[in-house]
């Protein structure tokens, strides 16, 4: 899953699109596969309020098929 997750955090860092829609089609506990839809990051239409760093492994979680995420929104 962390991955997953740093392989849609270089979609904006590297090639500055937006992840609009993520549809994951299977999820196993080694292997996340996903159709996701995508735009260009235009920042005179989109506005950052959170920027991710990076992606770790700290806290966390997975709970059947749910994500669990802390209280600042990070996975």
């Amino acid at each position: 899953m962390v991955r997953w997750l740093s392989e849609i955090l270089y979609l904006f860092e590297g090639e500055e699109k937006l992840v609009t829609e993520i549809l994951i089609n299977s999820i196993s506990s080694s292997k996340i596969t996903s159709t996701l839809s995508v735009m260009k990051f235009d920042n005179r239409c989109h506005e950052i309020l959170r920027e991710i760093k990076a992606v770790t492994y700290h806290q966390i979680e997975i709970k059947g098929t749910k994500w669990a995420l802390d209280h600042k929104g990070n996975i």
